[in-house]
C-alpha cells in the first residue's frame, strides 16, 4: 500500500481467508453488518485496514444471510458458512458506496460467491479532482512591490510628490470630493510606478533569496516523488522533505530578522532625536 501513488484510489477486493466477525466500540473498518466471529486472520486483517485506513464495503449495508455469507462448504452433518470475501475501499470513499452484497447463482462452480460494491464515480472523480473556484480577470495593484523593493517605494512616493496638489491649495470643492481626487490620484501613482497583478501571478512565488528558492524547489521535487513514484522509499523520502520545509522556516526567520533590523536602523537614521545638537556639560 506504501508504493501506491497517494492520489490514486486503491480498492481492494478478493478472498482474504479472514473473518472479521462483529464490530467493536471504536472500529471503523467495518459496519454494523458484517457476519460471525473473528478469527486468527481476521485480526490481521482488521490490523491492515485499521493502518491503511480501509473499509469494507459488504459489512455496512442490511441485507439477508444469504447476501453476506461469501464462502460456504458442506460438512457430513451441516453447512459452514462464513464471510471471508470483502470489497475494501479506502475511509475517504466509504460515503460514496450506494450497495454491497454477496451473490449466488454463478455458472462456474466454486465454494465463493460473488462480491459487488456499487459505487457513486462522479463524486469520486470530486474527490480527486476538486473543483477550483474561478477568480476571472480581476487584477489588483501590486503591493507586495512595495513592500520587497526600495525602487518601487521611491518611484511611488516621488510620483505622489508630483501629482498630489499642494496642501493649502483650495479649489472650493467638498470634503468627499477632495477625497476621490485624492484616492484617484493615489490610484493613477500607483499604477504608474508599481503596476498591477492578476491572480495566477500573485499564486507564482516569486523569491528574493536564491538559498529560499533552491530549498523550495528541492522539497517540490521531493514532494512530487512521494505522490508519484512508486517504487521509492516513501519514508525516506519524507524525512529528507521535513529536514528541508524545517531549514525554509529557518530561513524565512532569519530574513524577516534582517528585515527588521534594517527597519528599525533607518528610523534610528532619520529620528529627529539624532539631528538635536549635542550639549557638553561643565
Amino acid at each position: 500500500m506504501d508504493q501506491f501513488p497517494r492520489r490514486d484510489i486503491t480498492m481492494l477486493t478478493g478472498d482474504f481467508n479472514a473473518k472479521l466477525g462483529q464490530k467493536t466500540t471504536g472500529e471503523t473498518f467495518l459496519g454494523p453488518h458484517a457476519r460471525g466471529t473473528r478469527n486468527r486472520n481476521g485480526h490481521l486483517l482488521a490490523a491492515f485496514c485499521d493502518t491503511y485506513q480501509l473499509f469494507a464495503t459488504n459489512t455496512a449495508f442490511p441485507k439477508r444471510a444469504k447476501n453476506k455469507i461469501t464462502w460456504s462448504q458442506r460438512k457430513r452433518t451441516h453447512c459452514v458458512y462464513n464471510q471471508i470475501d470483502y470489497v475494501l475501499c479506502p475511509q475517504s470513499c466509504r460515503r460514496f458506496c450506494l450497495d454491497a452484497q454477496s451473490w449466488g447463482g454463478a455458472i462456474t462452480p466454486s465454494d465463493h460467491k460473488i462480491v459487488t460494491a456499487d459505487f457513486e464515480l462522479k463524486h469520486i472523480r470530486r474527490l480527486r479532482f476538486p473543483s477550483r473556484r474561478t477568480s476571472g480577470t480581476t487584477v489588483h495593484l501590486a503591493r507586495s512591490e512595495l513592500v520587497h523593493y526600495d525602487d518601487s517605494r521611491t518611484a511611488y512616493a516621488s510620483a505622489v510628490k508630483r501629482i498630489l496638489p499642494p496642501a493649502d491649495a483650495d479649489d472650493g470643492s467638498t470634503i468627499n470630493q477632495q477625497w476621490e481626487d485624492t484616492f484617484a490620484k493615489l490610484h493613477e501613482a500607483a499604477s504608474q510606478t508599481i503596476g498591477f497583478s492578476s491572480p495566477d501571478q500573485r499564486r507564482c512565488r516569486s523569491y528574493n533569496d536564491q538559498l529560499l528558492a533552491a530549498l523550495s524547489e528541492q522539497q517540490r521535487q521531493l514532494r512530487l516523488r512521494i505522490y508519484n513514484d512508486t517504487s521509492a522509499n516513501t519514508a525516506l523520502l519524507r524525512s529528507q522533505r521535513n529536514k528541508i520545509l524545517h531549514q525554509i522556516r529557518t530561513r524565512c526567520c532569519d530574513l524577516a530578522n534582517m528585515a527588521l533590523d534594517e527597519k528599525v536602523s533607518r528610523i534610528e537614521a532619520s529620528s529627529d532625536s539624532r539631528s538635536l545638537p549635542q550639549t557638553d556639560t561643565a
